[in-house]
């Protein structure tokens, strides 16, 4: 049996790395709060299943589609995650018990940085993107050159 040490982990995250440790902190984080939220009672309601399953169900199934980098799954993970998240604030903003097991601080944060995760990962994947097509076009600026030069040639 094959021993994973740590670098044979980070080499099986799909890059960029540091964007999937992101994205996967993100899902646990959703994982998290549905798991504690429909924990958070005795008898939840409805809509608190709903919303725990929606976060439970995301960040469950987010982790290894983004682990492996299956973004046509992941997609789906993340829309049960944004879903999820929706209706548990709805809870918490407008129900007179939301379901919380710990006092609004804490649940905020625990929100906060699933949101930040988010946010930071998008801008970390157009970072990316943008760096790579100012490579693709001084690349094609450097084929016509080569083009132009040879056609002046001869």
């Amino acid at each position: 049996m094959m021993r994973l040490s740590p670098s044979n982990v980070w080499e099986t995250l799909e890059p960029p790395r540091y964007v999937t440790v992101l994205v996967i902190v993100m899902y646990l984080g959703s994982l998290v709060a549905g798991a504690t939220s429909l924990l958070a009672q005795g008898e939840p309601a409805v809509m608190d299943v709903l919303a725990a399953m929606f976060l439970i169900a995301g960040g469950a199934f987010g982790i290894p589609t983004a682990w492996t980098g299956q973004t046509k799954l992941e997609t789906a993970a993340a829309f049960s995650c944004a879903w999820g998240m929706i209706l548990l604030t709805a809870l918490i903003g407008f129900s007179p018990h939301p379901p919380i097991p710990w006092p609004w601080g804490a649940y905020v944060v625990i929100l906060t940085i699933v949101a930040v995760c988010a946010f930071f990962t998008r801008w970390l994947r157009i970072k990316d993107v943008v760096e790579r097509k100012e490579t693709l076009e001084d690349e094609v600026k450097l084929v016509i050159a080569k083009q132009e030069f040879t056609q002046a040639r001869g």
